[in-house]
């Protein structure tokens, strides 16, 4: 029978034995660094390699989070020291999102798995199966995939599959968010994201606000037969700084559906659900009752995207509604109830625009079509017919700590001893395939009262404070044996930790590598480039329109234009490409920034023969470029992150020696960085998010059209959010461009390969205005005129 396995999220030791209790397979779970919930209560080194023996003592893997982008000294003088007792004591696998931190992993680890985080943005195993040489044997695909699309995957790679089945959605696809960094310096690539898309927001002249960036949570026990014949292999769930209750229940809920169609097939998973329909709708409020996010949605596994799975009036735990009001009078609401309600559970009443206005905590227990009442503060404006919801089940959450909290699951052992006369004490000890034999002293005839079978079974078999039970316990003991209970009691403790070294021998590796030869690796690492360093960069220019292309195009100063096929039909492409011919400019296409199977299709039906080479965006459009495309110049944009020199060393691997330098860094760090053939930004409205959702179909209606929407958040800071049709996806801009102007003479010190202006937005005048600063400052070393609305970004300050 094929075994689809139970991810469980573990933010603390407690989560992760709760998780364990609950019946999971394996654990996701951060130490203290580089872990993308940096503000989680994670585990110091001695309680993680308490977790790992404690979850392979119960026969369950474990997988360590060091899924963030690591900086040069991070991983050149940290990484190696943090993994490496993990590692020796049988860590399972590791989870990244930095390519670099995979090669470092694969060349320094051996015999460990490594995981692809969803923070790569995987969307086909065209993409995925590139990752294979640098001992990846897992990935988590995009979360924006549909169910199909996940089939379409399973069909071309032997990689393991991981998705994500309940919890949070992001709005952005995963790893390609810089809202939060931009905003105040916290980088969701870092661990740190302040969830600024959980926000209020106001759109365009509309007068309209709302949560419009909050997905509703996911739950999909319905779709458990549908995932698993997709081919999924490990059902993930989402809540790593969710409280241990939420991993136990989620476990336990998704392990019973789970092994019920693993059992009875499709067609005995929906009689059962059929039959049980009042069990399944109670396991399913339970699940809410915990946490939800406006309701749950199904995520994006049987649709693009839509207004259906977003939680626009409320961004946070929505409860369970279980009640309405009836009757106000003077400070005293009368409630019907819907559902069962607890004594200490937290009920709030709300509104018709379902805002909060008073909440209290219910002081007995009462049944649903009761009539209650409840005292309410004066001036809390409750209404007749306003809904009443449950935010805390206290009954439910009494019963996940006596469940799974309060008390451990043990492991069931088989214990034999023999006491005979004139022979040493033995206890024999087993377990799956582990045997193992303690002796004590020799057994002496006894002088008065001989030592009974009934006393020895009862001094060994008190092990209740341990992680084990006894399944079964036997012995021989002869007549006239005498043996003290304390040296029983000793003997068995020796018995049980010999045992438990014997099982947890198995997971146990040496590592091969010596102290040395890391030093050793860390200075050889990065080939370097012996290009000659040019007295002032290159200009690129990055363009999204016909106008800007044309300011471009006219600017001698121009070298190389990166424009936008997705913009433009064939024949304009087409005839962008004759422009450039006649006016001798390098023409590179920037491809999407996300490449799934439709634009596959579509791109390869371009004409991009006469291109000189292409700005990448995504895994996916390497794989593209290696099919149908090998000899010109590949650039990988920032959002192919290479925050180290391994994750350089990892493209220039794979021939790819052209790279744009993190939007994230400050000064400092690309001074630090070898920059033959970087290209620095300079200049542009940097994409913030980028989604499959569509702000203009869900706030508005869909028209079909491409163009710009826009937000302001509750400080007034505005956004622009572009859709575009052709793919379906939107790119949420800063409303304030960056602008380095001022920072020309410090920036050709750092030597870049070249500078790039990106224009999106602009009019052709700003375009013309703009470009021609930048060149009288990059090109003729003229004072540099400020541009108003912009700031440095990240090239002073930096992220953490």
């Amino acid at each position: 029978m094929r075994k689809i396995e139970i991810l469980a999220p573990a933010g603390s030791y407690e989560g992760m034995k709760a998780a364990i209790n609950a019946s999971c397979d394996a654990i996701y779970i951060g130490g203290n660094k580089f872990g993308a919930r940096a503000f989680a209560n994670n585990l110091d080194e001695e309680d993680m390699k308490r977790a790992i023996d404690y979850s392979h003592l119960h026969g369950k893997k474990i997988y360590l989070t060091v899924n963030t982008l690591l900086k040069e000294n991070e991983i050149k003088d940290m990484l190696y020291d943090y993994v490496k007792p993990y590692y020796e004591v049988g860590l399972d696998a590791i989870i990244v999102q930095d390519v670099g931190v995979a090669k470092f992993v694969q060349e320094n680890f051996p015999n460990m798995d490594i995981h692809a985080s969803t923070q790569m943005t995987l969307t086909m195993a065209e993409g995925a199966n590139q990752l294979k040489e640098y001992g990846i044997t897992r990935f988590v695909p995009a979360r924006e995939l549909t169910l199909q699309e996940i089939s379409e995957v399973r069909g071309r790679t032997d990689l393991e599959m991981e998705c994500f089945v309940h919890g949070a959605l992001c709005y952005c696809y995963s790893g390609q968010c810089l809202l939060s960094s931009m905003i105040g310096g916290r980088s969701g690539n870092r661990g740190r994201c302040a969830q600024p898309c959980r926000m209020l927001y106001e759109m365009g002249s509309t007068g309209r606000s709302g949560y419009f960036l909050s997905p509703k949570d996911i739950c999909t026990l319905d779709l458990i037969p549908d995932m698993i014949e997709a081919g999924i292999d490990s059902f993930k769930i989402e809540g790593r700084m969710k409280r241990p209750e939420y991993a136990a229940l989620c476990s336990f809920l998704y392990g019973k559906y789970t092994d019920i169609f693993l059992e009875q097939g499709r067609e005995g998973f929906q009689r059962f659900l059929k039959d049980h329909i009042t069990e399944f709708k109670k396991d399913k409020m339970a699940l809410a009752d915990l946490y939800n996010r406006g309701g749950f949605s199904a995520g994006y596994y049987n649709t693009y995207h839509g207004k259906t799975m977003m939680s626009m009036k409320r961004p946070n735990h929505n409860g369970v509604l279980v009640g309405s009001v009836q009757l106000v009078t003077e400070g005293v609401a009368t409630i019907k109830l819907s559902e069962d309600i607890n004594s200490q559970d937290v009920l709030e009443f709300r509104d018709k625009r379902e805002q909060a206005m008073y909440d209290y905590t219910v002081g007995a227990s009462s049944y649903s079509k009761d009539i209650i009442t409840a005292n309410f503060k004066y001036n809390s404006k409750i209404e007749k017919e306003n809904l009443v919801y449950r935010t805390k089940n206290q009954k439910l959450l009494d019963f996940l700590n006596h469940e799974f909290l309060a008390k451990d699951k043990k492991i069931g052992i088989e214990g034999r001893f023999a006491c005979e006369t004139g022979k040493p004490f033995r206890i024999m000890l087993s377990f799956a395939q582990k045997s193992i034999k303690v002796e004590g002293d020799l057994i002496q005839a006894a002088q008065n009262h001989p030592v009974t079978e009934e006393k020895i079974k009862e001094a060994i078999g008190k092990i209740s404070d341990t992680n084990y039970y006894f399944k079964s316990l036997t012995g021989n003991v002869s007549l006239d044996a005498f043996m003290p209970m304390g040296a029983i009691k000793n003997l068995r403790r020796l018995a049980l930790d010999t045992l438990e070294k014997a099982i947890l021998e198995d997971y146990r590796r040496p590592l091969l590598y010596t102290d040395q030869i890391m030093e050793n690796e860390k200075k050889h690492l990065l080939k370097k480039e012996c290009l000659e360093k040019k007295d002032i960069p290159e200009v690129h220019v990055l363009v999204h329109s016909n106008e800007q292309f044309d300011v471009a195009i006219n600017t001698s100063e121009v070298k190389r234009i990166y424009a936008v096929p997705e913009h433009m039909s064939k024949e304009e492409w087409m005839e962008c490409i004759r422009k450039a011919r006649r006016y001798k400019k390098e023409i590179f296409a920037s491809l999407p920034y996300v490449f799934r199977s439709k634009s596959f299709d579509t791109y390869a039906s371009y004409n991009m023969v006469d291109v000189d080479g292409y700005l990448i965006h995504t895994f996916e459009e390497i794989a593209f470029l290696n099919q149908y495309e090998t000899s010109k110049e590949w650039v990988l944009d920032s959002n192919m992150y290479t925050f180290n020199s391994y994750a350089k060393q990892f493209w220039m691997d794979k021939g790819i020696h052209s790279f744009t330098i993190p939007i994230e860094w400050n000064e400092r760090e690309i001074k630090q960085r070898e920059r033959a053939k970087d290209t620095l930004i300079v200049y542009g409205h940097i994409p913030l998010m980028i989604s499959a959702q569509c702000l203009q179909e869900n706030c508005l209606s869909c028209k079909q059209t491409p163009g710009f929407s826009k937000l302001m958040d509750r400080k007034e800071k505005q956004y622009y959010v572009y859709n575009f049709c052709k793919y379906c996806y939107n790119i949420m801009y800063d409303g304030e461009a960056i602008s380095l102007i001022d920072e020309i003479r410090s920036i050709n010190k750092l030597g870049p390969d070249s500078i790039r202006l990106d224009f999106t937005m602009e009019s052709k005048m700003e375009t013309q205005v703009i470009l021609k600063h930048f060149i009288d400052a990059v090109c003729y070393n003229k004072s540099s005129k400020a541009i108003s609305n912009t700031s440095k970004g990240h090239y002073r300050r930096g992220i953490e």
